[in-house]
């Protein structure tokens, strides 16, 4: 079902359409051609998934929230 999903926004994408998809599983947020990470309400970070690995060094998306919301929380 997850695919059939991912498969059906990706094509809604490719026609222009705008879409906003919140989730908490990191593996599905890499999918997203940009990301909003939020703590607590406010806003962390916003750029593309490769951006904020390179910004964070992370070797995955988890990891570069993690990173992120820990700089936000200090």
């Amino acid at each position: 079902l997850r695919l059939d999903l991912w498969r059906s926004f990706h094509e809604l994408a490719d026609r222009g359409t705008t879409l906003l998809i919140s989730t908490h599983v990191m593996d599905e947020a890499t999918r997203c051609d940009e990301l909003v990470l939020m703590r607590d309400g406010g806003i962390v970070a916003a750029d593309t998934p490769s951006a904020l690995l390179e910004q964070t060094g992370a070797t995955d998306i988890e990891g570069a929230f993690l990173a992120l919301a820990g700089e936000a929380g200090s």
